[in-house]
């Protein structure tokens, strides 16, 4: 039987740490383009525990750890969507303090402190952001990815000193390409499918992400991708 003391579990695409507490403050559930995996089993401290069966416990929040589909169109599947924030980690977890704290129409303000007072209690610092797709980090990030690509591609430099650019020259602690290769590059090929439908034609995705893709080149967890290997 699962402890009523799990807090945090992993959605998606990373391990997103865990803290006690006297109730559920934070189960995660997985999404893929937009559908809730009710059944898909999720990693916590405890064992595997399905999505229906974090429901039912009535956690004081229940948040999803995606990086760019929509918090509304999520929290509108749940029982009580008021309590269903985003909470999206950093990759790499383990190293990244921030947290991207995604408040939805629904969203009420309670959960949201909760959530907030639990991320510093495992040494996490929230920023809060409103509900659009890729909210802020993937807006972002994604954006300079897909740039960084179409320069690799288009041979303007190599992908290492592509990276050094932003490194060295403006300080950013990991390349894009170095980071699209952590990511995966069929991850950021989804989001940036999700991002170039709400936004138009710059997250569109240049030929060479998929071409990589299509061979199988993921970037770190296959040994290969922007980067030869």
């Amino acid at each position: 039987m699962v402890s009523r003391r799990c807090c945090i579990a992993c959605a998606g695409n990373g391990y997103s740490g865990g803290a006690w507490g006297r109730r559920p403050a934070v189960c995660a559930l997985a999404f893929r383009e937009g559908q809730l995996y009710r059944r898909l089993r999720v990693r916590c401290w405890r064992p595997a525990i399905s999505a229906r069966a974090a429901e039912t416990r009535e956690p004081l929040a229940l948040g999803s750890n995606t990086s760019s589909i929509s918090i509304n169109e999520l929290a509108a599947t749940l029982s009580c969507p008021a309590a269903s924030p985003g909470v999206h980690y950093f990759n790499p977890v383990w190293a990244k303090r921030l947290v991207e704290l995604v408040v939805g129409a629904a969203t009420t303000p309670e959960p949201v402190e909760q959530v907030r007072a639990l991320l510093a209690k495992t040494s996490k610092d929230a920023i809060v952001v409103t509900d659009t797709p890729g909210f802020a980090s993937s807006r972002l990030g994604v954006l300079l990815g897909l740039k960084a690509i179409r320069m690799l591609q288009a041979g303007a430099a190599s992908a290492h000193d592509i990276d050094r650019t932003m490194t060295e020259g403006y300080g950013h602690p990991m390349g894009p390409l170095r980071l699209t290769d952590l990511v995966g590059l069929d991850v950021r090929l989804d989001i940036a499918a999700y991002l170039e439908r709400a936004y138009g034609e710059r997250f569109a995705t240049p030929e060479l992400r998929r071409t990589l893709v299509r061979n199988g080149e993921l970037g770190q967890k296959t040994g290969k991708g922007c980067y030869p290997g």
